[in-house]
């Protein structure tokens, strides 16, 4: 799966999640935090994706995550 797909599949859950977002100002360099998400929409964010994609991602790799590239970026780990 590619880095774009899985920034997509991030995105889609976000706006599950946060369905008041403007779609346009999730970009790789959002955090969560900065697009209004607290931490419990954090969790059902990771759940969705993790649902979304049949991996395993934790708190840990979220929060390790300073915006959506890195966690593209350990989505990309997990889902090779």
């Amino acid at each position: 799966m590619t880095e774009e797909n899985l920034l997509e599949a991030v995105r889609d859950a976000i706006l599950r999640t946060l369905p008041e977002l403007d779609p346009e100002v999730i970009t790789p360099d959002s955090t969560l935090s900065g697009l209004g998400a607290n931490s419990l929409d954090r969790v059902d964010i990771l759940m969705d994706v993790n649902e979304a994609l049949g991996c395993a991602l934790t708190s840990q790799d979220l929060t390790a995550g300073a915006n959506l590239r890195a966690l593209v970026a350990a989505l990309h780990e997990h889902v090779r």
